[in-house]
């Protein structure tokens, strides 16, 4: 009877033996997948800050030419302005 016993015992911690193994296959499996996975959300978030660093870099520059534009503008009005008044004023009083 302790011989059956022992028999019994020594069945159910195989099969539980068996049963943890495949849970720990399986966490093993979904472990990997997982990695994998962080793995391509890690490069993209890479790709994405380079992106962002590009993009605001080529922002600076546009920033920047648009007040060398702004100047070169004022600069432009001004001069036409100042040669439209000349032209004006210039033609009534060159008597």
């Amino acid at each position: 009877m302790l011989l059956c016993g022992g028999r019994e015992d020594l069945e159910l911690i195989q099969h539980e033996i068996r049963q943890l193994s495949e849970q720990y296959s399986i966490k093993c499996l979904e472990n990997a997948s997982l990695e994998e996975r962080l793995e391509a959300q890690t490069k993209a978030v890479s790709e994405n800050r380079r992106r962002v660093s590009e993009l605001m870099g080529r922002c600076a520059r546009a920033s920047s030419l648009k007040g060398r534009c702004e100047i070169v503008f004022a600069l432009t009005l001004r001069r036409h302005e100042n040669s439209t008044a000349q032209f004006v004023f210039g033609g009534v009083n060159s008597d």
